[in-house]
């Protein structure tokens, strides 16, 4: 891994460490979480992005971990959407960062 990169970032979803099982028993079944967020400094800049724990996602983000979004903090939660599956959460912010998912999430989100 590149040296001016951190653990998580370059790193698909499932090995992102705040995505990590932390051991035990879950009492509920996993969801995966596409989340949108909006930057409060520069409210034109979004950003759309999937992970099991999408609040210490949110965190990393604020805290300028994630290199695309560091320049833009803080940010705050537009809308957070589950799904049963990783590929079905990956398929559908794939959508929201295509061109037809952009003006859907103008429409219904922003």
């Amino acid at each position: 891994m590149p040296s001016h990169l951190s653990q998580d970032e370059g790193c698909p979803p499932k090995c992102r460490s705040e995505d990590a099982d932390v051991g035990g028993p879950s009492p509920q079944p996993k969801f995966w979480y596409v989340y949108i967020l909006r930057s409060d400094s520069f409210p034109k800049e979004t950003y759309v992005g999937v992970s099991l724990n999408p609040k210490a996602r949110l965190a990393k983000h604020n805290r300028g971990e994630n290199r695309s979004t560091a320049r833009y903090r803080p940010w705050r939660v537009l809308s957070i959407t589950g799904f049963p599956s990783q590929i079905k959460a990956e398929a559908f912010e794939r959508y929201l960062k295509s061109g037809s998912g952009r003006a859907f999430r103008k429409k219904h989100f922003e």
